[in-house]
């Protein structure tokens, strides 16, 4: 886990791409979500983090929200939205970009990414 922490910009960027290509896979298929492959890798990196964010944080929130109720807990898919709530704050780190969050689980999480001087 410590060698994480010295991942190039480089590579960050592609594993974010590459867990909404997976993220897209899964809801999707891999057929339809292999059609959004390309607007995936073109799209803007602060576009893409944001996105991942935004699903990874509100899935991971709801998540938690159903186990109170229900005392269920999706170990794997919680491991996969810490991942993508992990990397996204990586880059974030790296790039000097500043995380925004409203939102509650319920009615979901509104990210806004922001490039900091």
């Amino acid at each position: 886990m410590l060698f994480n922490s010295f991942k190039s910009t480089n590579t960050l960027e592609r594993e974010v791409r590459d867990w909404k290509y997976d993220d897209d896979c899964i809801h999707l298929g891999e057929r339809k979500a292999y059609n959004l492959r390309e607007i995936t890798y073109n799209s803007p990196m602060i576009d893409i983090s944001q996105t991942v964010m935004e699903t990874a944080f509100g899935g991971y929130e709801r998540n938690k929200a159903v186990r109170t109720i229900s005392g269920t807990w999706d170990t794997k898919e919680n491991l996969r939205f810490i991942k993508g709530i992990s990397l996204v704050q990586k880059l974030a780190k790296k790039r000097k970009w500043r995380i925004m969050q409203e939102g509650s689980a319920m009615l979901g999480y509104k990210i806004e990414i922001i490039e900091m001087p």
